[in-house]
């Protein structure tokens, strides 16, 4: 795994650490009986997907992720929890006021 720039900070994971990340590099010649089989897709929404597989069954493959989704998803629970606090916060307020009113019209009645 490895951190890189190229359209922008992304996390790379790949499985061949001699190799690296594939980025685009010649793999195979089209037509090639010894060529591999070739999958994946290109630079969407800030995912990045290749997947090759040569006849003698050896792989390659890369997957980059921009490294705003990991940043979202990180920050849910953060948020999530700022928000739940919040609202318990206000609710308590709520319920201090609500019973300070009370209390003041027992005692006018009085």
């Amino acid at each position: 795994m490895s951190l890189q720039h190229f359209d922008g900070a992304s996390i790379v994971i790949f499985n061949d650490g001699d190799y690296g990340p594939y980025r685009g590099s010649i793999v195979g010649l089209a037509g090639d009986p010894n060529g591999p089989i070739a999958h994946g897709f290109g630079s969407t929404a800030g995912i990045y997907y290749r997947h090759f597989r040569w006849p003698d069954g050896s792989t390659l493959w890369t997957l980059s992720v921009s490294l705003i989704y990991p940043l979202m998803l990180a920050s849910i629970l953060p948020i999530g929890s700022a928000v739940i606090a919040l609202r318990q916060r206000l609710k308590a307020a709520s319920e201090t006021v609500n019973d300070s009113e009370i209390a003041g019209e027992s005692g006018t009645k009085g």
